[in-house]
């Protein structure tokens, strides 16, 4: 076992100390129905630029999110497979890949726009 191997401890820790920061996180307490129907625009608050983008598509519920989206990804993966879901967002690259991973029959597409933020589009399309 090298270096840079987990051992089963540090894997453990590691998803313990992901799901404390998690619950630290605070979402907007819309129902996933209501994001899936209305579509879900999220946006970093730390970046102005984020914002100004996110802003101009319309027509769909924008969210400031920073930090773990584990919790939001966790909501949206209960969401009904049978139904279509669309998320898209102006943020670092950590928010599209942890909603990609952690909901299921979903497709991601992306773009890099400058140093740390990505446009970017989960879908599911029934």
């Amino acid at each position: 076992m090298g270096a840079d191997d987990w051992s089963r401890r540090q894997f453990v820790r590691g998803a313990a100390g992901a799901a404390l920061l998690a619950s630290l996180v605070k979402l907007p307490s819309a129902s996933t129905a209501d994001y899936a129907a209305a579509g879900l625009t999220l946006y970093d608050p730390r970046f102005a630029t984020s914002q100004a983008i996110a802003s101009r598509w319309g027509q769909a519920t924008l969210r400031a999110i920073q930090g773990d989206p584990t919790e939001l990804a966790l909501r949206l993966a209960g969401h009904s497979r049978a139904a279509p879901l669309r998320i898209r967002g102006v943020t670092t690259e950590v928010v599209p890949f942890c909603l990609a991973s952690l909901i299921a029959g979903t497709q991601l597409t992306q773009r890099r726009i400058d140093r740390d933020l990505f446009v970017w589009m989960l879908e599911r399309r029934v």
